[in-house]
């Protein structure tokens, strides 16, 4: 589905080290369409942002912030009075819903444009107690939301649930391949040799 949504950028060896990236930690809570999303960042991102997600997840939860940090995040109700995480375990599941839950109302009720990325991303430092690579993250998850509402249109109409009722692992590729090649089509993608590629890998196995 990430494949897809992507334009075909996004091939199965690079899902798999973007799992390995975020660390056990944090997959084994995900959802499924965080997943995706995560993916789909990635592709717009580069491998930093695999990272920046991780490390966003550490401001959240992690009791060690510096003071000011810590005290930012209390007064924006992210953490309770004695510093506990409130949304620790929302993020967890769906990071990129999180901010679109959480973060952004905050940013909108501060009065901040959510178009200017210095505003937002000064925010996010002075008034929410991020750390750099933290802000990172949220900042491009703010600025690419709406970009990710279309993304997920085209990822939706993939059924990998079919390719699953075949009986080999050569024919759940193939099955999923051609699905991929019919959705691309449909969403008038350019990058066909590209998703193609990757499917092969599957595919042949």
């Amino acid at each position: 589905k990430a494949s897809v949504a992507s334009g075909g950028d996004l091939l199965p060896a690079e899902i798999v080290r973007m799992l390995q990236q975020l660390g056990g930690t944090l997959t084994s809570g995900l959802s499924d369409d965080a997943l995706l999303q995560i993916a789909l960042l990635r592709d717009e991102g580069g491998r930093m942002s695999t990272s920046e997600v991780r490390m966003a997840y550490q401001d959240m939860v992690r009791g060690n912030l510096n003071a000011d940090d810590m005290a930012a995040q209390i007064a924006a109700g992210l953490r309770d009075e004695n510093g506990n995480s409130i949304y620790g375990g929302q993020f967890s599941e769906n990071p990129l819903a999180f901010v679109s839950e959480q973060i952004i109302p905050r940013l909108e009720a501060m009065g901040v444009d959510l178009k200017d990325s210095e505003a937002v991303s000064s925010a996010l430092d002075k008034e929410l107690g991020f750390t750099t690579t933290g802000v990172r993250f949220f900042a491009a998850a703010v600025a690419n939301a709406s970009e990710r509402a279309a993304e997920f249109e085209r990822a939706a109409k993939v059924d990998t649930e079919y390719a699953k009722k075949n009986p080999t692992l050569r024919a759940q590729g193939q099955a999923v391949k051609a699905q991929f090649e019919n959705v691309a089509s449909e969403a008038g993608a350019l990058a066909m040799p590209a998703i193609k590629a990757g499917m092969d890998i599957l595919g042949d196995s």
